[in-house]
């Protein structure tokens, strides 16, 4: 079902930062055959009717590598 999110931090090489770049407030776990699918699927997600400022951004979860 997801989560809100709180308190995030970017990761890189140099050592940890605060996020202050994006306003990711949370997340969610969609199944979708595609991104058609998925998009169809969000359309008529309540978050979006809030105001125009809502946004929904669709990411595709890639697989890890496998390890050593």
């Amino acid at each position: 079902m997801g989560s809100p999110l709180l308190n995030g931090v970017e990761l890189k090489q140099e050592g940890v930062t605060e996020n202050r770049k994006k306003n990711v407030s949370g997340y969610s776990i969609l199944e979708a055959g595609d991104l058609d699918e998925a998009l169809s699927l969000l359309n008529i997600h309540p978050h979006l009717a809030l105001n125009s400022e809502c946004t929904i951004e669709v990411h595709e979860v890639m697989p890890m590598p496998a390890t050593i």
